[in-house]
């Protein structure tokens, strides 16, 4: 497998391909989900993600959701039959907001829905979203003929997992199991993940100090060459 370069993340999200695509892209990318877990994710499961971004009062809809700043919310996923604790990027849930109000602002209320759907409003199987992702290729192609790699989810997790490896400032074995959290491929006891999804705010300070470089229009910015040095943000994650 090859690493993608941010350059070419910020070259495909610029292209002319439906919005839904840049959503499941940087979806992969920026929360290691893989295809299979995001064809079965459904309104509901965004909706929970962004629970965070309510006020105490506020109705809890996608209709309220979308009034807000997509560029300001990190959503917290929780996929708990893989034991799956992830986030992704601002930039990703732009893509998401702006796809359900292209599209979805008929459906909004049945939040059984899939997040993701095909024209007949069933769920998209996982090779058809592997299939979209696999379409910036051709847009890839008309920038640099010879890339070097194919663009497609497992390239796109591949680099998260990279950039995870050489941007968490945690000794290898805590690093590891944040990882193997972030990726739903969690070794470990279901009481650490119950721990951990019951005190998300260390875990997800962590992840916003991953977001400049998993940020593609960060690809030419001086985050892609400086590593985050504070440590008492990260001595916080007890790992016991």
């Amino acid at each position: 497998m090859t690493t993608i370069p941010l350059r070419d993340l910020f070259i495909v999200f610029a292209s002319s391909k439906p919005t839904h695509y840049k959503a499941i892209a940087g979806l992969v990318f920026t929360s290691s989900m893989n295809v299979t877990t995001i064809s079965k994710l459904t309104l509901n499961d965004f909706l929970n993600a962004c629970n965070d971004y309510f006020d105490e009062n506020e109705s809890k809809t996608l209709s309220n959701l979308l009034k807000k700043d997509s560029l300001s919310i990190i959503p917290s996923w929780d996929i708990k039959y893989k034991k799956q604790i992830t986030f992704n990027t601002p930039e990703t849930s732009f893509f998401i907001f702006t796809y359900l109000k292209e599209k979805r602002m008929n459906d909004l209320d049945d939040l059984n829905q899939p997040l993701f759907k095909t024209n007949k409003n069933n769920f998209l199987n996982p090779s058809k979203i592997s299939a979209y992702i696999s379409e910036f290729n051709s847009v890839l192609n008309m920038h640099h003929e010879h890339y070097g790699y194919t663009f497609k989810s497992k390239n796109l997790l591949y680099t998260f997992r990279y950039i995870c490896k050489k941007n968490i400032l945690l000794d290898k074995m805590s690093r590891d199991v944040v990882i193997s959290l972030f990726g739903g491929k969690n070794k470990h006891t279901f009481e650490f993940y119950e721990y951990n999804r019951l005190n998300l705010k260390n875990l997800k300070i962590i992840y916003e100090h991953l977001i400049p470089f998993l940020t593609a229009k960060n690809y030419s910015s001086y985050a892609q060459n400086t590593y985050f040095s504070n440590n008492d943000l990260f001595e916080s994650y007890n790992m016991l």
